[in-house]
């Protein structure tokens, strides 16, 4: 395209006016903008879209404060199972939580995010404590 003539350009990026293209144009940046402001929103996003979103960016911080907003009962259920109450149980909910953001890429589509999100809970408090118990045990 660098050097040609306009007769000659005319067509490669499609037959649309320079009118319709700007409308197109005009019309993404609209569509654009709504997204962007629908998802500043916290907490409006299920389960499963957490974990997609997850999947593709563990560290997706919208996606980490839904998760912990959409699932703190269950989080805190199941650190205070493993590792009581007290500042260890606090940072093991930071722990848990982050753990879980790692493990979303190993979601799939068919499965009930609930019922992921409850065993992948108890699988990496289960992991928590034993590492705990070894690192306790090498320091001895």
């Amino acid at each position: 395209m660098y050097r040609q003539s306009d007769e000659e350009r005319d067509g490669v990026l499609g037959d649309h006016s320079l009118e319709d293209k700007l409308e197109d144009v005009s019309r993404c940046i609209r569509v654009a903008r709504v997204d962007s402001v629908q998802t500043d929103y916290v907490g409006i996003m299920t389960n499963h879209e957490v974990l997609l979103k997850l999947s593709v960016d563990k560290n997706d911080h919208l996606a980490v404060t839904s998760l912990l907003e959409n699932n703190a009962e269950i989080i805190r259920m199941t650190v205070v199972r493993y590792f009581g109450t007290g500042t260890v149980a606090e940072s093991m909910e930071f722990a848990l939580l982050k753990r879980m953001a790692d493990h979303a890429r190993l979601y799939e589509d068919s499965e009930d995010p609930d019922v992921w999100l409850a065993d992948c809970a108890n699988t990496e408090c289960d992991r928590l404590r034993n590492e705990a118990i070894r690192e306790k045990a090498n320091r001895d």
